[in-house]
């Protein structure tokens, strides 16, 4: 496979898709999750908005859905701030990877344990295969 490099400004959240050729078809793959830690504090924030692709003003009359991700080194937090799109909950997360941790040897979805994940001691990512629905409204703990 070929990849392009990206450069990620430490303290980024970038929500992902993989491509499609149409609309309809790329809002049947799973989202993803880039986290860049901040140096220093560690800190980490970004925004995912959403909506039907086709309806004009989906803005102006609060047919969306907004959320904020917040995440440092104990875990990742979802904070909605917009919910007015029932099509989001359809929506399932794939891979999320963390850059920057300094461990990790379990990590937590809402409390429970999840064992799907990965840690690089040597790059400090974070990579886990967390398949399932609405992790939009949901918490990852590294611990």
């Amino acid at each position: 496979n070929d990849y392009i490099p990206i450069h990620v400004r430490g303290g980024s959240v970038i929500p992902t898709q993989e491509p499609a050729r149409t609309t309809t078809v790329s809002r049947t793959l799973p989202m993803g999750l880039i986290v860049a830690l901040g140096d220093g504090n560690g800190a980490a924030s970004g925004k995912l908005f959403w909506d039907d692709g086709d309806s004009i003003d989906t803005y102006g009359n609060g047919s969306y859905f907004l959320a904020e991700y917040v995440a440092d080194n104990n875990g990742l937090q979802t904070v909605v701030q917009t919910d007015g799109y029932r099509g989001i909950d359809s929506i399932n997360f794939g891979t999320i990877r963390v850059f920057g941790l300094a461990s990790a040897s379990s990590v937590q979805i809402n409390g429970f344990p999840h064992s799907s994940f990965t840690f690089n001691s040597q790059t400090k990512v974070n990579r886990g295969a967390y398949v399932f629905a609405g992790i939009l409204r949901d918490s990852l703990a590294f611990c």
